[in-house]
């Protein structure tokens, strides 16, 4: 296409840095019109603080500072008042660095942009991982759908940090589809910025590579971790002692955080322990049987047991932020390439309307009487339907062999 009109490429460069400032003039009056609370903002007070003064990004200086900006004060727990504290590893403080160099309103007005143009590029990015193409509209109604669904919407407002996380899994998935096991393995280090969200996803990848012995991904993986994480070191040798003492005062990280316990302690409060670790165990042993059937095989299944790893992880981990439900981007993207596939033509209608529903359930929780920043009950109900559709796909390749045909690695 580029070829035939070789101007195309200027006009849609041109088109994207028109989107880019448009997209950063109107997130710069909504700042201006907005508190300065936000999860961005921990990461730009430490990433401040670290090239101003070289303070430690845990410093209760850098806590302080981040609390004036929105309360003019330091925080008042007793009076409900979130306290900004920097909880994340060091070297997830690395993405933020530069914003540190800008005031609060345009540094937080730019990572809005940035996660904006993300988000999209993630849904393009899930797409390719399959070897036929799918119809423009299918594609523009799910990037659509990454920006207007409720986890879409929080991770921009609140300018979090899960989306670029996602964006490495889901570039490492696509990287390994290609057999560019080196990429894959440096992008899979970059999903440890933030490990507990992509914890799941990144062992069954392990698993899976060690297993078809890609070497060179898991090489890749552990140069990048040791980079990453080592390098933080340099920087400040005490920091992983200083992040663990953050986590044990701001945080339980008992077993009793995972949404699957918030789940049945919702619906049985007086059987939730046992219930909610009975959910887990199930849940776990699903995974290793999904895992397990796709070692002793090929690897057809690796996209779809790569989103059903990614469903199912959402019961799981802790339910810090709502953002952290991005990473359903994935097995949207598969269940959506299914049905097309399943369709073809036919599935326009299917599409539209369970992209609808789920935008529908996704906006639930902003209409409790209370939404607070960790996902409740009615936030299970995204993962839950694509589980479903997943497992239809799943059903339905049983009884269509044909369906699977195409590229066999991924």
């Amino acid at each position: 296409m580029f070829r035939k009109y070789p101007w195309l490429r200027t006009v849609m460069l041109a088109a994207l840095v028109l989107v880019v400032l448009g997209l950063s003039v109107a997130n710069m009056r909504f700042v201006r019109q907005t508190t300065a609370a936000s999860d961005f903002l921990p990461f730009w007070s430490a990433s401040r603080a670290w090239l101003t003064d070289g303070l430690s990004p845990y410093s209760s200086d850098v806590q302080d500072d981040a609390d004036a900006l929105v309360y003019g004060r330091d925080a008042r727990p007793s009076l409900g008042e979130r306290s900004f504290t920097f909880l994340y590893p060091y070297p997830s403080l690395y993405p933020a660095l530069p914003f540190g160099l800008l005031d609060y309103g345009t540094a937080r007005a730019v990572w809005m942009t940035l996660l904006e143009l993300s988000l999209p590029v993630v849904v393009v990015l899930a797409f390719a991982l399959f070897p036929r193409s799918i119809p423009p509209f299918l594609l523009a109604l799910t990037m659509a759908l990454s920006l207007l669904w409720f986890p879409g919407f929080v991770t921009i407002i609140n300018g979090q940090i899960s989306i670029l996380v996602v964006a490495a899994l889901t570039g490492a998935l696509l990287a390994i589809r290609r057999e560019a096991d080196v990429w894959a393995g440096i992008l899979l280090s970059l999903a440890t910025l933030k490990p507990q969200l992509g914890a799941v996803l990144l062992l069954f990848l392990v698993v899976w590579g060690i297993r078809r012995k890609r070497w060179k991904m898991i090489l890749a993986l552990a140069g990048g971790v040791v980079v990453l994480w080592g390098g933080a070191f340099l920087f400040e040798s005490g920091w992983m002692f200083a992040w663990g003492r953050t986590l044990v005062r701001a945080v339980n990280l008992g077993l009793n955080t995972s949404p699957a316990m918030f789940m049945i302690g919702s619906l049985v409060p007086s059987a939730e322990e046992v219930l909610g670790i009975a959910l887990l165990v199930l849940a776990t042993l699903s995974l290793v049987w999904e895992w397990g059937l796709l070692l002793v095989s090929d690897d057809r299944m690796l996209p779809w047991t790569a989103a059903y790893t990614a469903c199912v992880s959402i019961f799981l981990i802790p339910p810090l932020q709502y953002g952290d439900h991005t990473i359903l981007l994935i097995p949207l993207a598969t269940a959506m390439y299914y049905a097309y596939d399943r369709w073809k033509g036919g599935a326009r209608r299917w599409t539209v309307l369970f992209l609808g529903i789920l935008v529908v359930v996704s906006w639930l929780p902003f209409f409790q009487s209370e939404v607070s920043d960790a996902p409740g009950l009615l936030s299970l109900l995204p993962p839950v339907l694509l589980m479903i559709a997943l497992r239809w796909s799943r059903w339905w390749a049983r009884h269509a062999l044909d369906w699977w045909d195409g590229d066999s690695t991924l």
